[in-house]
């Protein structure tokens, strides 16, 4: 067999990485770049061990995606205890409380946009989903969130669009990119400092909250609001257009979303798993699924003994638990508070899960070894750079059944879109709440959209997106 080769700029692997990623975990799983100290991870378990490995350090590893500049200290390119500090005091804005508040601001900008996009399937007209819904609405929830006022967002979409190439390796983010990031926390300052004497219900006044409570530096205030527009805009309106299209692909799958729960359709067949075996009675785990730090509750849902926790909690000193020690994607709550894609229930919610795995914004994520690891019977050398590719994770035939297949009915997804372990995606909860949003309208929409001109990717590496998405109604 020829031995794979992975180059995320190729025109051929940028327009479908997935073919590429199963070659790789066919021939090595775990594969060292030749003449390089740069491992590729192509395989679910190993991905999931070296994200919630400690030996393995996000803050060196982010150095092999920053090119020619250095990012502001953020939750994205730091380890524990800074990283613990910076999370714990973002993570207010995005617990159940918070976004419950948010919520009632979505439902009718999601309602809005929805009308708009059914107004031009009325009309016949090829609306191009990219451009003209997914990052306008992208645009209008992460200011709508951070708490930005509307004469603010024609500079924010701007500095939107020129921050986003920070996240990918391979574009040089000099210039432009450290321009508008300038600028634009430049801008978030005059808001942040406003937010201490006049606080409101938005991600500003969380982030002020925690500098005058001496969790964050100014400059760290400013950085996680940035981190928040990088990690946030773009990434949104590439999970819409990804999802979208992704539907668009398979005949009869926007119909299937659009009837979730009302009829036994053939996606909501019960799962058989790699193995052959039956998929397990729900709330239940298989022999192959190793259970989390701690375990789950004991069989009928009961707490451990000493019943349930009285008001206030009983949690160790310091309040809750640090995000470090919660295992998110293995059946757990993570420390925001959302459910994990293995305990999903709903109809709408299997649907989610499954639009967030089969085709993620963040195509891969980088670490360094603090130490010498072995990981899937290969030995990494302390110093080694190590690249899990997510989405190839997200397509390994050995925790997905029929991997490839777009299955609204997927009981069982514990997907890595938002990566694992202590960088699992602050913003997760935000992006499950506007993605079931976006579901339940469309389940009222009625019209089934197909394909308009060809689609364009973006150019970038990640987040992997689209320029451009047209679409038209019959």
């Amino acid at each position: 067999m020829t031995e794979p080769v992975y180059d995320p700029r190729a025109p051929e692997i940028h327009a479908d990485p997935y073919p590429v990623y199963r070659a790789m975990r066919e021939h090595d799983p775990v594969r060292l770049v030749p003449g390089a100290r740069l491992w590729f991870l192509t395989g679910h378990r190993d991905c999931l061990a070296v994200l919630g490995d400690a030996r393995f350090s996000a803050r060196q590893g982010q150095r092999l995606r920053q090119g020619h500049t250095a990012l502001p200290v953020s939750m994205l390119n730091t380890d524990p205890p800074d990283h613990t500090r910076l999370r714990r005091a973002a993570s207010p804005a995005f617990r159940p409380r918070a976004l419950r508040e948010h919520e009632r601001a979505l439902v009718p900008l999601v309602t809005a946009w929805v009308l708009q996009v059914r107004e031009a399937a009325g009309a016949g007209r090829e609306i191009d989903l990219a451009a003209e819904f997914a990052r306008p609405l992208a645009l209008r929830v992460i200011a709508g969130f951070l708490g930005l006022p509307d004469e603010d967002l024609p500079d924010f979409g701007g500095w939107a669009d020129a921050v986003a190439g920070n996240l990918d390796p391979f574009a040089d983010p000099a210039g432009r990119g450290e321009e508008a990031m300038s600028a634009m926390c430049d801008r978030f300052a005059d808001h942040l400092f406003a937010r201490i004497a006049d606080p409101r219900p938005d991600a500003f006044t969380v982030l002020a909250r925690g500098h005058a409570e001496g969790l964050l530096a100014p400059a760290e205030a400013m950085a996680t609001a940035g981190l928040l527009v990088v990690g946030g805009v773009e990434p949104l309106a590439d999970m819409i257009t990804n999802a979208v299209a992704a539907l668009l692909a398979e005949p009869g799958r926007w119909h299937d979303l659009a009837n979730l729960g009302r009829s036994p359709e053939r996606n909501l067949a019960p799962e058989t798993w790699p193995s052959g075996r039956t998929r397990p009675a729900e709330g239940t785990r298989s022999p192959e699924e190793p259970r989390p730090p701690g375990g789950n509750r004991p069989p009928g849902g009961n707490r451990p003994p000493g019943g349930n926790r009285p008001p206030g909690g009983n949690r160790p000193p310091g309040g809750n638990r640090p995000p470090e020690e919660i295992w998110s994607p293995e059946g757990t709550r993570s420390a925001e508070g959302n459910r994990s894609p293995e305990e999903t229930r709903s109809p709408e919610r299997r649907a989610v899960e499954e639009l967030l795995r089969i085709d993620p914004p963040i195509q891969f994520t980088a670490r360094t070894a603090r130490e010498d690891v072995v990981v899937g019977g290969r030995s990494i050398r302390r110093g080694d750079g190590v690249v899990p590719l997510l989405g190839a994770a997200n397509r390994d035939g050995a925790r997905f059944a029929d991997p490839d297949r777009l299955d609204l009915g997927r009981r069982v997804n514990p997907h890595l879109s938002f990566g694992a372990g202590p960088h699992t995606c602050l913003g997760a909860p935000l992006v499950r709440l506007l993605a079931r949003l976006l579901v339940a309208a469309v389940r009222g929409c009625g019209a089934e959209p197909r394909p308009g001109a060809p689609a364009v990717r973006r150019p970038g590496t990640v987040p992997r997106g689209y320029a451009s998405l047209p679409v038209r109604w019959s």
